[in-house]
């Protein structure tokens, strides 16, 4: 006898019986703190005379700071009005990131910097409602630097700084990265970056400026508009001439020199007499003035009144003698592509006996590194790897059997104080292009330190890690530099290097 079974029958709950049955989303209700002023129980001032309404509980729940600060035993917990040392508009990202993880400064396009065209590098952050009133008001009656991108960027180094301060370590990453991928779209806000770290330092970490010297030192040549130069110090200025990492003409470096002391500034002659006379001692300090074209010399650089007569003349004097040495004035570059000591050139070339070579590079010992080589020609092995020029260093022996180096050979083997070949990796050939990729950050606590390679554009494999176990606390020019081994006729070509971060 067949025994029938019942269905369970799914019973919808109509609310419309209910008195009032709209209830608002979880979105809703922490945008109402941004919104509802009957939900704010204190004012946070800030040092523009902007208030921000806020809620205590809501900021003491989100940041330890703030709730040692208005919980605790200072004086800010018995007070309804707390000044801040940040303007207004930081203090309202702030509070809009504790209740939304966002904040309207780091939506695309704050920084006038984004195309339309589809870039999807940085994905738009969406919690905030595009409608949502800001919980602040202004003695001043308006931003006027609101369109400015210059004063943005100020402003979002100083959202860092404040994230920092509040112990709000994931914001201060979004800003860092917001302000990483509007310098790759726009390099010349590189300058307002790196005058906003100097006037928030030290309470910025130093990836900000390192981040700007690497963007101004790869694209300072080819920037279309300087007008960020008028925004540095004279201390700033100067760093940027004295960094040994700028490729750059020094009739470009003339330039934005001169930029700088020709800027607009307000009828105080005063004060461009004095930007005057520092632009002055710093082209004589860090311009090679006879590296520049004679015909520029003679004209723009003359007509500036920035040179003296006398610096002008010596100048002249080294390209005539130069002249009559070479039978051709020849314009260097100021800054060159590193050499192998070898051969002082990009081609590093190999004796009898396989022995190391060095590139000419600053030491490595912090961030990422990256560089490629070709291999012009091989014979039998051909080694590629890093050396630590701290440690006892044979440059006669081979770079793999040593305690200061790390090697990776055509055959597929990595070694590292062994003779013994352990080919595990992939191989490469006469022809090949070979990346190496060295990773020194400090927060790669589970490889400590890596040792990189691709062949030709493969995939990239690890051959090396834990070498920051290597370094010697506190001894940055005791790093890594890129090397080679191999014996003659072998021959080795540096293609690039550079420093990723």
């Amino acid at each position: 006898m067949a025994v029938m079974c019942e269905c369970p029958v799914e019973i919808a709950f109509d609310t419309s019986a209910l008195p009032d049955c709209k209830e608002i989303s979880h979105h809703e209700f922490l945008s109402s703190f941004l919104t509802d002023q009957a939900l704010t129980d204190l004012s946070l001032l800030g040092n523009d005379g902007q208030v921000v309404r806020a809620n205590r509980l809501v900021l003491a729940a989100r940041s330890k700071v703030f709730r040692s600060m208005l919980l605790g035993e200072f004086a800010e917990a018995r007070k309804d009005v707390i000044p801040l040392n940040y303007q207004g508009c930081v203090l309202q990202a702030i509070l809009e990131y504790i209740l939304t993880d966002s904040a309207e400064l780091l939506r695309k396009g704050t920084l006038l910097c984004y195309s339309d065209d589809g870039d999807d590098d940085e994905k738009e952050d969406s919690n905030i409602n595009n409608n949502i009133t800001p919980s602040y008001s202004s003695n001043d009656g308006g931003d006027d630097n609101d369109n400015n991108p210059f004063e943005r960027v100020k402003t979002l180094v100083s959202l860092m700084g404040a994230a920092i301060y509040f112990n709000l370590p994931l914001l201060c990453e979004k800003v860092f990265q917001h302000l990483a991928h509007c310098l790759k779209k726009e390099p010349s806000l590189s300058f307002a970056v790196l005058e906003a770290y100097k006037q928030e330092a030290p309470a910025i970490p130093t990836q900000l400026k390192n981040l700007a010297m690497s963007k101004l030192s790869t694209n300072i040549e080819n920037l279309d508009e300087k007008c960020g130069v008028s925004l540095l110090s004279a201390s700033s200025l100067e760093e940027i001439l004295k960094d040994n990492t700028i490729q750059a003409d020094e009739q470009n470096l003339f330039e934005l020199v001169l930029q700088w002391a020709e800027q607009e500034e307000d009828d105080d002659d005063n004060h461009h007499h004095d930007r005057s006379l520092a632009a002055s001692e710093m082209i004589q300090h860090h311009v090679r003035l006879d590296w520049i074209d004679p015909e520029y010399l003679s004209t723009t650089v003359a007509e500036s009144n920035l040179v003296s007569q006398k610096s002008l003349l010596e100048a002249f004097k080294l390209q005539a003698l130069a002249a009559k040495k070479q039978h051709n004035v020849v314009f260097r570059r100021r800054r060159c592509q590193p050499v192998w000591n070898s051969t002082l050139s990009e081609m590093s070339t190999a004796g009898e006996m396989r022995g190391v070579d060095m590139l000419q590079y600053p030491s490595m010992s912090s961030g990422i590194h990256r560089w490629t080589v070709e291999v012009v020609k091989d014979v039998t092995f051909t080694w590629l790897g890093v050396a630590l020029p701290s440690k006892p260093l044979d440059l006669h022996k081979w770079l793999g059997k040593q305690d200061a180096g790390w090697a990776y050979g055509s055959n597929g083997a990595a070694c590292h104080q062994t003779d013994t070949y352990n080919c595990v990796h992939p191989k490469f050939k006469e022809g090949s292009r070979v990346t190496m990729t060295l990773n020194l950050l400090a927060n790669d606590e589970e490889k400590n330190g890596t040792l990189s390679a691709s062949v030709d554009g493969g995939e990239e494999f690890i051959l090396f890690d834990n070498l920051r176990a290597q370094l010697v606390p506190g001894q940055e020019d005791c790093g890594f530099v890129p090397a080679v081994s191999n014996r003659a006729p072998a021959k080795i070509r540096l293609i690039d290097i550079e420093r990723l971060c």
